[in-house]
């Protein structure tokens, strides 16, 4: 458990670094990442369904941006 949480942070960070790009490349790029977090997270529910999982702090911020996947604000 502790890779895949491990890979969900690291996974996090690049999409916090797809975020700042704001190009087209950097949004498909996070669309692949935003598959990858959510087999993670899957993964995570069911194996420890009665946990809290907690991103480091700028892995938040990625993923508050991933939670509105229109693509990036103007």
């Amino acid at each position: 458990m502790a890779a895949l949480k491990q890979k969900a942070n690291e996974l996090g960070a690049e999409l916090l670094e797809c975020a700042n790009k704001r190009t087209v490349e950097a949004e498909l790029k996070a669309e692949d990442i935003c598959s990858k977090l959510a087999a993670i997270f899957t993964v995570l529910r069911e194996k420890e369904p009665d946990k809290a999982f907690a991103f480091e702090p700028k892995v938040e911020k990625a993923l508050r941006i991933a939670e509105n996947c229109g693509g990036w604000p103007e």
